[in-house]
């Protein structure tokens, strides 16, 4: 053997790539987890928002019920059980 090539720098500088390349891939599993708890965190606040338009379209319907049945005039409203006792002393009226 003429001479021998010390190979200790070269394994050094692999070991740390090595080990690079699993901090790097530690790094990115850790982002994709972050993206999964974030798109998640997204659907339930979106689910959230949809509830919440719901429920406020519920509450406007039910308010506007309520208003159309105190109009006057109105099929259900106050003034319909009024007005039949009145068309009946009319009708009533006009027979004598």
């Amino acid at each position: 053997m003429l001479a021998r090539i010390d190979d200790r720098d070269f394994r050094a500088s692999l070991d740390q790539a090595r080990a690079d390349v699993l901090a790097s891939q530690a790094a990115v599993d850790d982002l994709q987890a972050q993206l999964t708890e974030q798109n998640t965190l997204l659907a339930r606040a979106l689910a959230e928002r949809s509830v919440s338009a719901s429920q406020a379209a519920l509450d406007l319907a039910n308010l506007n019920r309520v208003r159309y049945q105190k109009m006057p005039g109105s099929a259900r409203g106050p003034s319909s059980s009024r007005r039949k006792p009145n068309a009946q002393a009319r009708e009533r009226a006009s027979r004598s």
